[in-house]
């Protein structure tokens, strides 16, 4: 039977399964997806090259992909633009958004949730970094 760390990892889609996923590079935005095309199952990272890529990130988003946008390589005003579209995005059709990074943000469709935990570094209750 497996365990608990295993029945996430494949219903991520890091498990078993992954070994069948296959990356398919296309105009800067890179796609994950395995034989589950269930929506939430899928996810798109997308790196655009200028606001006009915003499209891309609209239509992903629209079929249901969880959709991770990287930034890094956009300047400052551009980002700008692209966050206010996403943000427009998700709030139309009902997603989230969150930042996972300085300039890495995720959009999730409403059907999928992001668990996120904060480790305050130096607390009690953290004994890895408890030294001393």
């Amino acid at each position: 039977m497996p365990g608990v760390m295993e029945k996430i990892k494949d219903y991520i889609g890091f498990g078993e399964e992954a070994e069948q996923m296959k990356p398919v590079q296309s105009f800067g935005a890179t796609e994950f997806g395995g034989q589950h095309p269930e929506d939430g199952q899928r996810i798109t990272t997308i790196v655009p090259r200028s606001f006009n890529d915003s499209r891309k990130i609209g239509e992903a988003f629209r079929e249901g992909l969880t959709t991770v946008i990287n930034l890094a390589t956009l300047p400052e005003a551009d980002s700008r633009r692209v966050i206010d579209f996403a943000a427009g995005l998700v709030f139309g059709l009902n997603g989230n958004i969150e930042r996972v990074d300085t300039k890495v943000f995720i959009l999730t469709p409403v059907e999928v949730t992001v668990v996120s935990e904060s480790v305050e570094f130096g607390s009690s209750n953290n004994e890895f970094y408890n030294h001393g």
